[in-house]
């Protein structure tokens, strides 16, 4: 539509979309066409389950450092004491 020499006010009129939805679209997206941005968004689609293993897997972690330090740093209690 740009091409074809129509205003961005236009396009953004006629795709139901704001002009800042599309200058949000231009920057995520730069200069790619419609079959780079599909190609982009199945490959984050694709993507989003290992992410979140991987985010998982570092929250564990760090669970398991926290746990490790606050045992370290627990008073030792003898049987018999309060």
């Amino acid at each position: 539509m740009l091409g074809e020499g129509k205003q961005i006010a236009d396009v953004c009129r006629t795709l139901q979309i704001t002009e800042a939805t599309d200058y949000r679209w231009r920057n995520q997206f730069g200069g790619l066409n419609a079959d780079g941005a599909k190609w982009l968004k199945d490959l984050e689609r694709e993507l989003h389950p290992e992410r979140l293993l991987a985010e998982a897997e570092l929250e564990k972690a760090a669970l398991q450092v926290r746990h490790r330090r606050d045992t370290l740093r627990s008073p030792v209690r003898l049987v018999g004491q309060r």
